[in-house]
């Protein structure tokens, strides 16, 4: 009589690595997807108006995160402005477009707190379809997005397919020799 970890080992192998492949390769199709949108956004932002504002808070928030060799903490800029666009008032925090991402570096995110101190009047570039979407600055990236979203997908592709279809061959090779 054949174990149940013997009859059923392979078959849950196989679906780890295909579970593998599948979240990677979405993973990497959606990042890559979102790139695309930020920089055709970015691209019709720079005819967006603009409306004058007024900084309501600027900080830099920092997190700590953990990791084998103790912590480290990332910083990113925070700041909330206010302003009025077809006679409704809005807020908004965001500083550009595209993904916020933090950095190790803390000047960095002080820099750009700096350029916006609180009560200050400020520039506001707003989306003319949908006045609540704005930013301070016209300008992002999507590289980042997009650099990740190729690495997810070539690992979900390079690692993950070719593990199961090893897999595959193996169960095949066991199942064949009569087991």
């Amino acid at each position: 009589m054949e174990s149940s970890t013997g009859t059923y080992g392979p078959i849950i192998a196989i679906a780890c690595f295909g579970l593998f492949a599948l979240v990677f390769i979405g993973a990497g199709i959606l990042l890559i997807i979102r790139s695309r949108q930020d920089k055709d956004k970015l691209r019709q932002s720079m005819s967006w108006p603009s409306v004058d504002g007024t900084v309501l808070e600027s900080r830099v928030i920092a997190s700590a995160s953990t990791d084998d060799e103790g912590g480290v903490d990332t910083y990113r800029p925070y700041v909330k402005y206010e302003y009025e666009a077809g006679g409704t008032q809005y807020t908004n925090d965001k500083l550009r477009l595209g993904m916020v991402f933090s950095t190790s570096k803390l000047k960095t995110s002080q820099e750009a707190v700096t350029r916006y101190p609180v009560g200050r009047s400020v520039r506001v570039f707003i989306n003319p379809a949908n006045p609540a979407d704005s930013v301070l600055e016209q300008k992002g990236s999507s590289t980042t997005a997009l650099v990740i979203g190729i690495v997810l997908l070539a690992v979900g592709l390079c690692v993950g397919i070719p593990g199961a279809i090893g897999l595959i061959l193996s169960v095949a090779r066991t199942s064949g020799s009569g087991g």
